[in-house]
Parts: structure tokens; C-alpha cells; sequence
């Protein structure tokens, strides 16, 4: 496999960091933005562009900063972690609205988010990776 710029490979380079590393502060910026109601003035419309894009790009210098300090064989710890970061920020936002809970409970909101932090920390950090695909191949006699 060629290690070029015009290789897949490269490609593949470029879009692991666009979407691991990026993505987390993607999802933190879309949350930031409120919702707009008609008429929509261009200063909204350019708001609800930067604030998730500058997420994005700030999550980005982290991963690549975490990237030149860890070695190479734990780059997987690092990807795993920013994945972390971003299904659980996206459910910390959106939990509540999914199960209707009203903002003003913090008891109830703390559980929630708890229950989303603890549930997501194992299954991306804690939990015995067996590196299955999601269908297997049964054996046919």
C-alpha cells in the first residue's frame, strides 16, 4: 500500500482525525446553538456554522496534541476516548429531551447523566474488547 498523498491511505489518515478526533467538539458545538425561529437573520445562520465547526477544529488540536505525546500503540486508547467524549456529550444534551425530563429536576438530571457517563465509560473504556464484527459467519455443514 503506498503512503502518498493521493493514496487511500493518506485519505483514511485525514478522515481519522476529522472524524475521531473532530467530532467531539462538533457534537459540543451543535448543542451550543439555539434554536432559531423565523425570520433567520445571516448572522444566525453564520453562528449556527462557526460554533460547531470551531468545536471542531479545537477538538482536533487536542487529538493531535494527545497524538504526539502518546506512542503509537495506544493511539486505540486515544480513539476510544474522543468516541467516549462524543456519544456522551451528544446523550448528556439529548437524554433529557428523549425521556422528557424537565431541566429544573437536578435530581433527576444528575441520575441521567450519571447513568449516561457510567453506561458509556464501560462500554468504550472498562468493558473486555473481543474485536468481533457485528455479524458472524455461521459455520454451514
Amino acid at each position: 500500500m503506498k503512503n502518498d498523498g493521493f493514496s487511500n491511505f493518506a485519505k483514511f489518515k485525514i478522515m481519522e482525525r476529522v472524524i475521531v478526533g473532530g467530532f467531539p467538539g462538533f457534537v459540543w458545538g451543535w448543542f451550543q446553538v439555539p434554536d432559531y425561529t423565523n425570520p433567520i437573520e445571516w448572522g444566525n445562520i453564520l453562528y449556527a456554522y462557526i460554533v460547531p465547526l470551531s468545536g471542531l477544529v479545537l477538538s482536533i488540536i487536542i487529538y493531535e496534541l494527545l497524538r504526539k505525546v502518546v506512542e503509537a500503540e495506544n493511539f486505540i486508547t486515544i480513539q476510544l476516548t474522543f468516541s467516549f467524549i462524543a456519544i456522551t456529550v451528544y446523550y448528556w444534551y439529548r437524554l433529557p429531551e428523549i425521556f422528557i425530563v424537565n431541566t429544573t429536576d437536578q435530581l433527576l438530571l444528575f441520575a441521567l447523566r450519571g447513568a449516561t457517563i457510567t453506561f458509556f465509560g464501560w462500554w468504550f473504556l472498562l468493558r473486555t474488547n473481543k474485536k468481533r464484527a457485528w455479524q458472524y459467519l455461521v459455520n454451514q455443514n
